[in-house]
């Protein structure tokens, strides 16, 4: 079955959709809960079917983490230092320690160009099972790219050549983007709230989990306008059992409302690929 699994992701002849029914995983943010003055209990359901412990044992869940996560419009179709992709921030794309450079986004048949860089969108715009496809390599190695040699790698989470838009992962010189094994399977949870200053840390934590931190002007609220908003995100691996059903709690320390939550389960059936069910997501507008 697995071997079967494995050479539909590779070889399958690429339509919208494949549906195979036996796999699946659906999160659930069951709850949202104040349990103490300043702490916040988020309890997350599982349900699952169609798969094995052993489906798993033979890769990890591979997730990009990048300090910046950005969404936005090409100007002219070239990616501009200044005000980045509309973002209202500056980035130092070739680290010249200047923001007055641009680039042109380049499509040759199905290829993407970066001026004479070769760039592939992580996410692919194929789906399998209704999980979202990331896929973080290519026969030339792991999908980061470089304006030279002396610049911080970024990712291409995806292109849109005719709305002339992006998403881009961006790190720093001391925070880069990078590449990180988790357990596989796992749920991640991303806890979001709106920001206006992105150079520090939030004051919010995922109590007992190693906490990941991304800022991004993507929109999560009604009323969020051009604000930018900290995602703090954590993952735990699920564990499979019988009754296909599994519960995790987090707990999050620090926060006022309001702010959103958002559950993903994340499964990898082939080494390099991540498969994202789709979310579950809740807005904890004010105290209950």
């Amino acid at each position: 079955m697995k071997k079967f699994i494995i050479l539909l992701l590779l070889f399958y002849p690429l339509s919208k959709t494949y549906s195979d029914s036996k796999i699946s995983f659906k999160p659930y943010i069951n709850q949202i809960s104040k349990t103490s003055k300043n702490i916040y209990s988020i309890n997350i359901n599982i349900k699952y079917k169609g798969v094995m412990k052993e489906f798993f044992q033979d890769s990890k869940v591979l997730i990009f983490h990048e300090k910046y996560l950005i969404s936005g419009k090409l100007k002219d179709r070239r990616i501009t230092e200044y005000n980045i992709l509309y973002s209202q921030i500056n980035y130092d794309l070739n680290n010249d320690s200047d923001f007055n450079d641009s680039y042109t986004l380049i499509k040759k048949t199905k290829e993407f160009y970066i001026d004479k860089i070769k760039i592939k969108a992580i996410i692919s715009k194929y789906l399998y099972n209704n999980f979202t496809i990331f896929n973080y390599y290519d026969n030339n190695g792991l999908l980061l790219y470089k304006i030279n040699a002396a610049a911080n790698p970024f990712a291409v989470y995806s292109i849109n050549y005719n709305s002339r838009t992006m998403t881009i992962g961006l790190g720093t010189e001391k925070d880069p983007v990078k590449i990180i094994e988790f357990p596989n399977p796992n749920i991640q949870i991303l806890i979001i709230r709106t920001v206006e200053d992105i150079s520090g840390s939030p004051k919010y934590v995922i109590l007992n989990e190693k906490n990941r931190i991304t800022f991004s002007n993507e929109k999560f609220f009604a009323d969020q306008a051009g604000d930018w908003v900290s995602i703090v995100w954590a993952v735990k691996q699920i564990d499979i059992n019988n009754s296909k059903l599994s519960k995790i709690t987090f707990q999050v320390k620090g926060i006022k409302p309001p702010f959103a939550v958002i559950a993903f389960a994340n499964i990898s059936l082939v080494k390099g690929i991540r498969l994202r069910s789709s979310p579950s997501l809740k807005i904890y507008q004010k105290e209950q």
